[in-house]
């Protein structure tokens, strides 16, 4: 008779994988590139480090980035940092002094610490107009027309911490309103379109918050605003002495704000991170015929609706490929093909921006099955899978010119299909 114990052990075994993965890449607990892995990144770039200040990371240095969790106050690893290519479109993003006052002084108050560990914080204080105060800049720009503008902001000694972002360009005005002791009035308004903001916490009372904005035609010149507001969040009021704490401002061409890059008198390109493995660090784990690929990611924001958003790319130099794309404008799909007309997809309505994916094949059967955060696939199409042979290479945060931006949190390779029930039971 079979013991409780033997039919547990084998119930597990059906449940999860039994099978030791060929490759397995755990950045978030690791924090460390495997030595077969190729990084090259040609510029440095800022990361959140272990204690929950932002650093400077050496141009070709992996990041591995931490986010604060003002719930526990612990600061939680989010994996490796994979990113496209950004400008900082500001000249000075630390010293306000070469901005245009409004209705305000400022100064840097070394009694501060700012989000990067230094006493480099400017206070930004109203005066007694009854009228805007605001700190601004005027920023020449690309030709293009979605531009996100963030900033760091820290509370002074306002009864109240409600501020606003501002853009103009071309006759238009975005504005967005972020009230930290009420978010729920927070709001955007004014004009462009496809208006967002976000709000991330960091230690020492300091929050980022960015702004969003498609214009109406190609701008080549944006004027950023940071204001003070009165207790109804309204710009315009007078003034009685009161402060605020900013650091680190930053505008970009893009549709969602990334990682901070500083400048001091020029703007600043930070160019993107590429992560690869090829030749026999990649043959030695790869099995052609049939696999399964786990990964967890965290996208930085929902992305527009023309973006890839290439997690991984598994291709073989002729065009052969697979690949999970997260998130492109509301819809996840995974596909299996040879980056043609034969392929195998499937695509869901949702946006999910932190997934855990698992995808299997079997060529011979022409057996294709994504699952994703413990969600089956029911509307894939199995058919025109090609016989694939080529495959040499996997690039992590896809290639050059569909590029991927957030965190992977892990991924894990297994030399054959697993079953649907470990597939489900693996991205629960």
């Amino acid at each position: 008779k079979l013991s409780t114990r033997f039919l547990n052990t084998m119930s597990i075994q059906q449940n999860f994988p039994a099978i030791t993965p060929s490759l397995s890449l755990n950045f978030a607990r690791s924090k460390t590139l495997d030595p077969r892995i190729t990084f090259s990144r040609t510029s440095t770039a800022t990361r959140v480090n272990e204690v929950g200040l932002i650093e400077v990371v050496s141009a070709d240095d992996p990041r591995f980035d931490h986010e604060y969790d003002s719930s526990t106050g612990a600061v939680k690893s989010l994996g490796l940092l994979v990113e496209e290519e950004r400008t900082n479109l500001f000249t000075y993003s630390e010293d306000f002094t070469q901005w245009v006052n409004t209705n305000t002084t400022d100064a840097v108050d070394t009694s501060i610490t700012a989000p990067d560990g230094t006493n480099t914080a400017t206070k930004i204080t109203d005066d007694s107009t009854n009228a805007a105060h605001n700190v601004k800049t005027p920023s020449t720009t690309n030709t293009g027309t979605t531009f996100t503008f963030s900033c760091f902001v820290k509370k002074g000694n306002f009864s109240y911490f409600i501020m606003v972002l501002r853009m103009d360009a071309n006759s238009e005005g975005s504005y967005a309103k972020f009230d930290f002791d009420n978010p729920s009035n927070n709001n955007t308004y004014g004009g462009g379109t496809s208006k967002s903001q976000t709000v991330t916490e960091y230690p020492n009372g300091w929050y980022h918050i960015s702004l969003t904005s498609t214009f109406g035609a190609a701008v080549t010149s944006v004027v950023p605003h940071i204001h003070l507001t009165s207790s109804d969040g309204n710009f315009v009021y007078s003034g009685s002495g009161n402060f605020n704490y900013i650091w680190g401002a930053q505008l970009e061409a893009g549709s969602f704000p990334t990682s901070y890059i500083p400048t001091s008198g020029s703007t600043v390109t930070r160019n993107p991170d590429n992560v690869s493995m090829t030749g026999t660090n990649f043959s030695d784990w790869y099995n052609q015929d049939a696999g399964t690929v786990y990964v967890s990611q965290k996208l930085r924001a929902v992305q527009d609706t023309t973006r890839n958003n290439l997690v991984y790319l598994i291709n073989g130099g002729g065009g052969n490929d697979y690949f999970y794309n997260p998130s492109r404008g509301n819809t996840n799909i995974f596909a299996f093909g040879d980056g043609g007309t034969n392929y195998s997809r499937f695509q869901d309505g949702t946006n999910s921006i932190d997934t855990k994916t698992a995808f299997a094949y079997d060529v011979s059967g022409d057996d294709f099955k994504p699952y994703y955060n413990g969600i089956e696939s029911t509307t894939e199409t199995t058919t025109n899978t090609p016989s694939i042979t080529s495959h040499t290479q996997l690039d992590i945060g896809a290639t050059s010119g569909v590029k991927y931006c957030g965190h992977i949190q892990q991924f894990t390779y297994y030399p054959r299909r697993l079953t649907n029930t470990q597939l489900q039971n693996l991205t629960k």
